[in-house]
């Protein structure tokens, strides 16, 4: 007889997606080949969106790489553009460079009406902006007041934005939603990222990082705050199936499963949508 809490794992091992389940890949990156030829190869997009719904994907959370090269305003446009081209299945974040001054707020400001506005994401390593440096301190005012979730890169080790210093932005920000992209990569940054989360209520755990660090899903899960787990797959820097699978097959009930896939998240965009609304 299966086991009601490891359905969901049992029907991986058969090579079958649960009927019925909610899988949000919160970390994606749109790619036509203009981030790195050398070792990012792009296939069509509708080819990419082809293959994650058949593995079980059910919506992203997407935004430009090619903002990452500094073309800020053409990468959130791409990105929106693939949003409205696929509105029940891709919502779009805009991507904030600093290095952009008003500019980068301005858009801000535009892209926050859209209907598929999906948050914002910053990339201090490829900015070259340490995520405390006061230039993001506009990014943050607002969207601690608006009730903006901000998905950051975070990796230990890296000097622009290695998880230990984000403590100094959270105690100046301590109602910012804050989401650690591949909380931090590295198994001290796993740690960092997770007291960080324990210390304050707005900090939620991109798992993408437990991958590369080689944490497994059942040890995060007793290590962080588990409502603060939220799922991404870094596609397309990633092969989503691996992620995908991680935490398919983990050894932990389907209803964390399901918390980690897609509700976690769903409820931080819950909580900050009520916040908002009672501003």
């Amino acid at each position: 007889m299966m086991n009601a809490d490891m359905r969901i794992r049992e029907d991986a091992l058969r090579g079958v997606v649960t009927p019925g389940l909610l899988i949000t890949d919160t970390h994606t990156h749109y790619n036509l080949g203009e981030y790195s030829t050398t070792y990012l190869k792009s296939i069509p997009f509708e080819e990419t969106l082809r293959k994650v719904k058949s593995i079980g994907i059910t919506s992203m959370v997407m935004s430009s790489n090619d903002c990452l090269l500094g073309n800020m305003t053409e990468g959130n446009r791409k990105a929106f553009d693939a949003a409205e081209a696929h509105p029940d299945f891709i919502k779009a974040q805009m991507v904030f460079d600093p290095r952009k001054g008003d500019k980068a707020l301005y858009e801000l400001e535009e892209y926050e009406k859209h209907p598929l506005f999906a948050g914002v994401k910053i990339h201090p390593r490829e900015n070259a902006v340490r995520a405390d440096d006061e230039r993001y301190y506009p990014l943050y005012e607002y969207a601690e007041k608006r009730r903006i979730a901000v998905t950051s890169h975070t990796w230990d080790g890296e000097v622009n934005n290695t998880p230990a210093d984000y403590f100094a932005i959270m105690e100046k920000f301590p109602r910012l939603a804050m989401i650690m992209g591949h909380m931090g990569g590295t198994r001290k940054g796993i740690i960092d990222s997770c007291e960080l989360a324990a210390r304050y209520p707005y900090v939620y755990l991109d798992i993408n990082g437990s991958l590369y660090s080689e944490t497994w899903l059942e040890c995060l899960v007793e290590e962080a705050v588990f409502e603060r787990l939220i799922f991404g797959t870094d596609q397309a820097f990633n092969d989503p199936r691996i992620v995908v699978g991680r935490v398919l097959l983990a050894k932990i009930p389907d209803g964390q499963k399901r918390d980690i896939l897609h509700y976690n998240y769903q409820r931080l965009k819950d909580r900050l949508a009520a916040e908002s609304s009672a501003q």
